[in-house]
């Protein structure tokens, strides 16, 4: 009855899924979504269980205005929750809201800049700088990222995505190889 186990547990199967670990992703999009959808059940006012509910929906089932809908719910619950203001930047970005994106980013990594999970935070905000068409800025961001996690996959999609965008093509196959 633990809230916050079940979404540990769907976030696993996120990283399962986003890092490429799964075979088949298709198990692993579905446990994330029960155990997410568990952890909202057990404390519907748990913000950090609806965030990972709202991530879960948007990078998992492209449902953006569901996702919306609950990070705002987890925001309302958890006002100060790094992690809900930096999951949602992801579904900003994903629409193409890039300064929605960048300003939530900011916002969760300034609310906790030295936390556990501060890679995820400075990939969201290199993606949403990437989105935005601040290239420069979003290979800064992704180098950080690179420097706490290396193996971060997402972080390396926008690492050569910003390097493409620069036009630094050796570079961005340097990284990608």
């Amino acid at each position: 009855n633990y809230s916050t186990a079940h979404a540990y547990a769907a976030l696993w199967h996120i990283h399962n899924v986003a890092q490429g670990w799964a075979k088949d992703s298709g198990p692993d999009r579905a446990e994330a979504a029960r155990l997410a959808r568990t952890a909202v059940d057990c404390d519907p006012a748990d913000g950090f269980a609806l965030s990972i509910y709202g991530h879960t929906k948007s990078v998992l089932y492209r449902e953006y205005d569901e996702a919306k809908d609950i990070f705002d719910r987890a925001l309302i619950a958890s006002p100060s929750n790094a992690m809900a203001w930096s999951l949602s930047s992801g579904v900003y970005g994903y629409i193409e809201d890039g300064r929605a994106a960048v300003e939530r980013a900011e916002y969760g990594l300034r609310l906790s800049p030295s936390d556990a999970q501060a890679s995820f935070y400075l990939m969201f905000l290199g993606q949403a700088h990437y989105i935005s068409g601040a290239y420069d800025e979003a290979l800064i961001w992704s180098r950080k990222t690179a420097g706490l996690n290396p193996r971060l996959c997402a972080n390396l999609r926008v690492l050569v995505a910003a390097h493409v965008g620069l036009g630094q093509i050796e570079e961005a196959r340097r990284v990608g190889t």
